[in-house]
């Protein structure tokens, strides 16, 4: 009984198995009553011990005892001594477990093959305690499980429901040992798909990428098969490694390090015999992301600039605020995208987004831009950053009009005759000029406005053109410095 949910829901997803625990852990608070006997702790009552004392005399309460182990520490021992034996070497059951079960009774258990992989771990490590074999092991633990719940008669009115009793069974064959976030209502995914792409993880092997592409490994791994153990001992010697220039262990889809991923174990109580499964890795991302400010960004207590220059320190190929990386490294995503990313989350529901959908439609954007020539030349649009380039894309789309580009990418040679800064942003794929010669002053202070929202960094008003681009955020005018900035752009600048 107690592997039902587990065997008929093989797919559960997080959020599932986060709301049954929530709900479950609503119904144990409710039907914690004072101990009759004045004790501190309290006593668990079951939905059948509630029926039993309803149908009681009401001038007789004092009938109704607490079982013998609420005596030694209330309901709380009783759960932890029923845990302990669960796994444990003590092969006598718990009074609790005892009263639930005849004496010899055996089940079949499942098959081996039919479990979970966290769950044939779990069975194989029990079996390597105990010197005996998985199966045997499995069987233990099986009618072990089983002793520790009541069956309930269908046919009494407040024996627990079925919904109840499968929700309980996830909650005892999967105890929540990683703490769930109380984020977990943000929509993280199209930062952790960002995350992917800008450590380039998710253009090779994904959740099981490893620096250097294997190099440092002996091969492609597959990490997701590994438990933690393996993959501290493999990140070991990832860093032993006489080839490791880069004196680094970065693994997994977000190219996790030793050190940081032995505090995760730990401030998440993470166990070395766990698997490193791409939902676990998710788990980690998210810990990381609300390290770095993922709540308080969330409640508006940490401004997007902020948040961007904390998760720059935390993944060397985001930018920081600058639009440069904080470690002084090559970046793999600019200011734009992760703007772009921040503002998926703010408006889109976390179940109806895929992480990796995610990052595609930040470089692949439907809208198709549109060039002019006015300046004499077909401007590059090939040469810009796809995700800049998406990113012009979304605004074109946003404003409800065509964005004439006359400037897109420049080299130097261009850039020079152009009269543009020696490092301009033009030079780095990340900038457009857009001609706005037939556009009214209410058109161009909205463009600017919608620019600065959708996370443009830096802007440039001239009499007949726009500048945008993907670094830091600043603005200018026709001189090239912010004193020459027009009057009427100025608010629509500073939104």
């Amino acid at each position: 009984m107690l592997l039902d949910w587990d065997l008929k829901n093989p797919d559960s997803n997080l959020m599932e198995k986060e709301k049954a625990a929530r709900e479950i852990g609503e119904l144990i608070r409710s039907r914690i009553q004072p101990d009759p006997k004045g004790d501190l702790s309290g006593v668990y009552i079951s939905e059948a011990d509630k029926a039993k004392q309803e149908a009681l005399p009401e001038e007789v309460p004092a009938a109704v005892e607490a079982p013998k182990a609420e005596e030694e520490g209330g309901y709380l021992q009783t759960i932890q001594d029923a845990w302990n034996w669960l796994t444990g070497d003590d092969e006598e059951k718990p009074a609790a477990a005892a009263q639930n079960v005849t004496p010899g009774a055996t089940t079949q258990a499942p098959a081996l093959d039919t479990l979970k992989p966290s769950s044939r771990t779990a069975v194989e490590a029990f079996a390597k305690k105990k010197g005996i074999t998985p199966e045997e092991a499995n069987t233990i633990l099986y009618n072990r499980m089983k002793a520790l719940s009541p069956e309930v008669d269908p046919t009494t009115t407040n024996s627990i429901s079925t919904e109840t009793k499968d929700r309980l069974t996830s909650l005892l064959k999967d105890p929540p040992k990683v703490e769930r976030l109380t984020a977990s209502n943000v929509p993280v995914e199209p930062i952790l798909g960002l995350i992917g792409g800008a450590e380039g993880s998710d253009s090779t092997d994904g959740y099981n990428a490893t620096l250097a592409n294997g190099e440092l490994t002996g091969g492609k791994q597959n990490l997701v098969g590994m438990t933690l153990g393996q993959i501290d001992e493999l990140q070991t010697k990832m860093l032993e490694h006489p080839g490791n220039r880069w004196n680094s262990s970065a693994l997994g889809r977000y190219q996790i390090v030793q050190k940081t991923l032995r505090g995760l174990k730990a401030e998440m109580g993470l166990t070395d015999d766990m698997p490193f499964t791409k939902e676990l890795q998710d788990r980690m991302a998210i810990q990381l992301l609300e390290r770095r400010g993922l709540s308080k960004w969330q409640s508006g207590q940490m401004s997007d600039d902020q948040f961007m220059e904390s998760l720059s320190k935390e993944w060397a190929s985001l930018p920081s605020r600058t639009g440069s990386s904080y470690y002084g490294q090559r970046t793999g995503a600019t200011r734009g995208g992760i703007m772009t990313a921040f503002n998926k989350m703010r408006g889109r529901d976390v179940a109806s987004v895929n992480a990796d959908e995610a990052f595609r439609s930040v470089l692949n954007s439907s809208s198709d831009l549109v060039t002019s020539n006015t300046r004499g030349y077909e401007p590059d649009l090939d040469g810009l950053h796809p995700e800049f380039r998406s990113q012009v894309s979304e605004l074109q789309a946003a404003f409800g009009k065509a964005l004439p580009i006359v400037s897109g990418f420049r080299d130097r040679t261009r850039n020079a005759k152009a009269g543009g800064a020696k490092d301009s942003q033009h030079t780095h794929r990340n900038a457009v000029d857009i001609d706005v010669s037939e556009w009214s002053r209410e058109e161009r202070v909205s463009f600017i406005r919608m620019a600065r929202q959708m996370g443009f960094g830096g802007i440039g008003v001239y009499a007949n053109s726009i500048h945008i681009d993907a670094g830091s955020k600043r603005a200018w005018g026709p001189s090239h410095h912010k004193d020459s900035i027009p009057a009427w752009a100025m608010e629509a600048l500073n939104t």
